[in-house]
C-alpha cells in the first residue's frame, strides 16, 4: 500500500491569540520516483547511465563534470551503448550514437583516447558506423558492422593491436587520433580495453589478448622488449595472442590489469594482476595463466573495474571479489573471496568502477554502492557504504 502523503494541519496560537483553527488535510508532494535505466557503467569516480529515450547521464567526479546525482551530458546526440573508462583515473566516457558512429568525452591528462574532449561528446568517426565501443583510459577500441576491430590513442604495450609498432608511432607516440585495424582481421563478438591491453572474444568462441604480457594470458607467448616501444621494456604483444586451455566464451571483461572471461557454462576464467584478489582467490601474486575461479552456482555476466570484479548468476544474485576499501564488493566483509552483494535484490546489469559498483535491478531502478567521495553513486551525499542505494532522480 502506498504511504499517506497528507499533511495533518492543525490550529496554531501565537501570543496568545487564534489565528488559525480547525484541522485539515492538504495533499503533500509525492517523493520523486527513483533514478531507472536501460544500462549503466562504471568508471574511477564517475558512473553514467543511458536513459530509455538513449540519453546519457553521468554523475561522480568525472566525464560529466562533478555531480553527486545524474545530470543529462550535454549534447542532442542520443546513444545506444556508453562506457566510461573503467582503467587509470576513469576520467571520460565513449558511446555508440543511435546512429552508429562513436563519440568520446571527458579527458585523461589531455590525451585520453586521442584527444582533450571537454564534457561535450567529441565525433571520432563520421565514416565508419560501429556495433560497440570499449574505454581503457588511453586508448579506446570499437567493433565495425562487419566485427572487425578498430582501437585509437596510445599504443604504447601494443594496446591498439595494429601489429607494427613502427605504424603506430605516427608523429605522436603517445596518442594517434585515427582508428586503425586491429591485425588479424578477427571477427570479433565481444571487445574490452584495460589499461594497458585489450581482449576480445571472437565469433567462435576464442578469446584474443593483446598489450602488456603480464595480462595478456599466454606466459609461453614470444613478445617484443624493445623498451622504445613497449611500456618501461616490459614485453608486449603487437597483435592479438590466441589463449589456449579454455572454453568456448561469450564474454570478456579487462580491469586495470586484470582480465576475467565467461563460459558457455557459465564458469568465469580470470587471470593478470592478482595482488587484492580479483582474480577470485585470497590475492597476491599475479597469474599469467587464465584460471577458472570457484562460484557456488553458474553466472550470466560479469564486469571488472580497477582492484575488483562481479558478476550476476542466473537468478540476478551479485557476487563481488577483490578489493574492498570502501564497501565495493557490498559486505562488510573484508574477505576478497567471491561472496554475494548482502541485498535481498535482484540484478539484471551490474557495472564495476574504480572502488565502487553500480547494478540495475529487474525494476530498472539504479543501486550503487563503495566509495563515494566523488559523488559516484549518485546518492546526492559522498557518504561511501557497502549498502547499495538508489540512485536520485536526475537532476
Amino acid at each position: 500500500m502506498m504511504a499517506d502523503s497528507r499533511i495533518r494541519y492543525c490550529s496554531l496560537i501565537l501570543g496568545g491569540a487564534m489565528v488559525a483553527s480547525g484541522c485539515s488535510d492538504t495533499v503533500g508532494l509525492e517523493a520523486p520516483p527513483p533514478f531507472t535505466a536501460a544500462s549503466v557503467t562504471a568508471g574511477g569516480r564517475s558512473t553514467c547511465a543511458l536513459g530509455s529515450d538513449g540519453t546519457a547521464y553521468c554523475w561522480g567526479a568525472g566525464p560529466g563534470g562533478d555531480n553527486d546525482i545524474p545530470k543529462a551530458v550535454n549534447t542532442t546526440v542520443r546513444f545506444q551503448s556508453l562506457e566510461v573508462a573503467r582503467a587509470g583515473l576513469g576520467l571520460s566516457a565513449c558511446g555508440v550514437a543511435t546512429s552508429g558512429y562513436p563519440y568520446c568525452w571527458g579527458e585523461y591528462f589531455g590525451i585520453d583516447v586521442g584527444r582533450p574532449y571537454g564534457t561535450t561528446p567529441t565525433l571520432i568517426e563520421d565514416t565508419i558506423a560501429v556495433s560497440a565501443l570499449t574505454n581503457g583510459g588511453r586508448h579506446a577500441c570499437a567493433l565495425a558492422m562487419d566485427q572487425s576491430a578498430l582501437c585509437w590513442g596510445s599504443w604504447i604495450s601494443g594496446v591498439r593491436g595494429g601489429g607494427d609498432p613502427a605504424a603506430a608511432s605516427g608523429p605522436d607516440p603517445i596518442a594517434n587520433l585515427i582508428p586503425n585495424a586491429v591485425a588479424g582481421a578477427i571477427p570479433f563478438a565481444e571487445i574490452s580495453a584495460g589499461w594497458h591491453h585489450t581482449c576480445g572474444v571472437a565469433t567462435n568462441g576464442q578469446v584474443f589478448c593483446w598489450g602488456y604480457a603480464e595480462y595478456v594470458g599466454d606466459p609461453t607467448a614470444t613478445y617484443d622488449t624493445d623498451e622504445g616501444e613497449c611500456i618501461f621494456g616490459a614485453p608486449c604483444a603487437w597483435a592479438p595472442i590466441v589463449l589456449s586451455g579454455i572454453p568456448s566464451m561469450t564474454d570478456v571483461v579487462t580491469g586495470s590489469n586484470h582480465t576475467c572471461s565467461l563460459s558457455t557454462g557459465g564458469t568465469i576464467y580470470c587471470w593478470g594482476d592478482n595482488t587484492f584478489g580479483q582474480m577470485g582467490d585470497d590475492g597476491g601474486a599475479p597469474n599469467a595463466t587464465p584460471t577458472a575461479i570457484t562460484l557456488p552456482v553458474a553466472m550470466q555476466s560479469l564486469a571488472a573495474g580497477n582492484l575488483h570484479t562481479c558478476a550476476l548468476d542466473v537468478e540476478g544474485r551479485a557476487y563481488c571479489w577483490g578489493h574492498n576499501s570502501s564497501g565495493q564488493l557490498g559486505r562488510a566483509d573484508p574477505s576478497p573471496d567471491p561472496m554475494p552483494v548482502d541485498t535481498d535484490r535482484r540484478f539484471r546489469e551490474i557495472a564495476v568502477g574504480g572502488s565502487h559498483t553500480c547494478a540495475i535491478a529487474t525494476d530498472d531502478v539504479v543501486y550503487c554502492w563503495g566509495a563515494n567521495d566523488g559523488g559516484q553513486l549518485g546518492d546526492g551525499t559522498h557518504i561511501s557504504t557497502s549498502a547499495p542505494v538508489a540512485v536520485k532522480p536526475a537532476g
